[in-house]
């Protein structure tokens, strides 16, 4: 700014210089020329060479300025120039000297997916980058656009709920256990998702459902391992739980009957339909299992050999199939089949009973009916 006032000025000076030395020069020689009435009347006019003096600087100042604006800028422009210039410049050579290369790598698929939005594996590894920055809110918005361009998969829904969960601390309750789930319920040997799922449930200490899935984890893992024998201390440590809270829990409470924890039990009494006793020989198996919500296995059972009609059994602290009680569980889902094979898990040609979905503890019998044949 101040180097464009000087060479206006110098400009503005040599051509007030240049004028009045022609001016002068006119003057001279006309006065040597003409007589008294000449010099009066120069006296006269003289003025007027004043008035075209101001009126060629008028021309010039204008006509200079714009050659000088047209090659370098108005000054209010080279001032916005030079502002815009220290405000980009430095923070860009601030920036590129003090960001990580995780921050580095963000820009740049940032950068990338303006121009190139429906990029999936950009917006995952995008994504990927901003959770182990710890930006969980960026990462949420990432696995959401990721959900748009390809759907609900089971892997993004784990990841999209983990994300979720850790924006808010941590805490997988709610809406991202709801979101495992769902993922679950469409892969339900998703590593990540078992994983996540049994932290949800120890979050809420049902230590129960937390050794379920991370049980079923643990089948996914090479036995020698790392995460095998890290898995295996963590199944351990919880399991101590599960036992000390069963046992507080057994110790301290009476159910409304005066039925003491530790000998609750669920007696069942199981029918067949007369039009399917045709189809027994007397050697099949009867299974009756006992599931609980969330659970895609058993958590009680038991196996008896086809006999007279009804049968009736118990479902107790023996018939458990993983280390937990009947108090600690607030629903409880009763089925059952004949199987021909001896499998127990039911298939196509097995009789059937309707499941039954009972509230605990459970006072009075369970009845069941075999109705139908697997198909």
């Amino acid at each position: 700014m101040t180097i464009f006032l000087v060479i206006c000025l110098i400009m503005i000076l040599v051509a007030i210089s240049l004028i009045f030395s022609a001016v002068n020069i006119i003057f001279v020689t006309n006065k040597r020329k003409i007589n008294y009435t000449t010099q009066k009347l120069s006296k006269k006019f003289r003025p007027s060479y004043l008035g075209y003096t101001a009126l060629i600087l008028a021309f010039l100042i204008p006509t200079i300025s714009f050659i000088i604006y047209s090659q370098v800028g108005t000054p209010t422009a080279i001032h916005s120039l030079q502002q815009k210039k220290m405000l980009v410049e430095p923070s860009e050579k601030y920036d590129a000297n003090n960001l990580s290369s995780s921050e580095k790598e963000i820009i740049r698929l940032q950068e990338h997916l303006i121009s190139n939005p429906n990029d999936l594996a950009s917006w995952n590894s995008l994504a990927d980058i901003l959770m182990l920055d710890g930006k969980y809110t960026a990462a949420k918005k990432a696995y959401e656009v990721m959900l748009v361009l390809e759907g609900r998969k089971p892997h993004i829904l784990i990841a999209y709920a983990d994300a979720m969960a850790m924006s808010m601390g941590g805490a997988f309750q709610g809406e991202p256990n709801d979101i495992l789930l769902e993922a679950l319920s469409l892969d339900s040997m998703q590593p990540q998702g078992l994983w996540l799922a049994g932290v949800a449930a120890h979050q809420t200490e049902n230590y129960q459902k937390a050794l379920f899935y991370w049980n079923q984890l643990k089948l996914l893992f090479d036995e020698t391992a790392d995460p095998f024998n890290d898995l295996q201390r963590i199944i351990e440590d919880t399991r101590q739980l599960s036992l000390k809270e069963s046992s507080k829990l057994e110790n301290a409470q009476l159910d409304s009957n005066g039925i003491k924890p530790n000998d609750m039990s669920i007696q069942i009494k199981i029918n067949i339909d007369p039009k399917l006793v045709v189809y027994l020989s007397g050697s099949e198996i009867l299974f009756v299992y006992a599931y609980t919500d969330g659970l895609s296995r058993p958590i009680a059972a038991k196996r008896l050999t086809v006999g007279q009609w009804p049968i009736e059994l118990t479902l107790d602290k023996q018939s458990m199939l993983a280390d937990t009680s009947f108090l600690s569980l607030e629903f409880l889902e009763i089925g059952a089949h004949i199987s021909f094979s001896g499998n127990a898990i039911s298939q196509s040609g097995d009789l059937k009973a309707k499941t039954v979905r009972i509230i605990m503890p459970a006072t009075e019998v369970i009845d069941l009916t075999i109705l139908e044949i697997l198909r």
